[in-house]
């Protein structure tokens, strides 16, 4: 998932991996880590461990699809799981 920002001079990319068999291994299920580069030199200025960042996308995806998909008097709401990506998705579809 590549990004770009002029304010921050910099392009980044994140790349998340998912194996559910790390859970038989005492393992995180997904995995994610972006890095930024400088837009003058290409040079890497930071590498970030992107779990919570993954967590928040995807549960702003889900507060958006609820926002426009969804019925407009819903009172319930059903989350399949409770892994660390349910909260996000809880969180943005009770704002919207």
């Amino acid at each position: 998932m590549p990004g770009y920002s002029e304010s921050m001079n910099s392009l980044g990319l994140k790349i998340v991996t998912v194996f559910p068999n790390n859970l038989d291994l005492g393992l995180k299920t997904i995995n994610a880590l972006v890095i930024l580069n400088s837009l003058e030199t290409g040079e890497p200025i930071a590498l970030i461990e992107a779990k919570h960042l993954t967590a928040l996308r995807t549960g702003a995806a889900s507060g958006v699809a609820t926002k426009y998909l969804g019925k407009k008097n819903a009172s319930k709401v059903a989350i399949i799981g409770a892994g660390y990506q349910a909260k996000t998705q809880l969180e943005a579809i009770c704002c919207v």
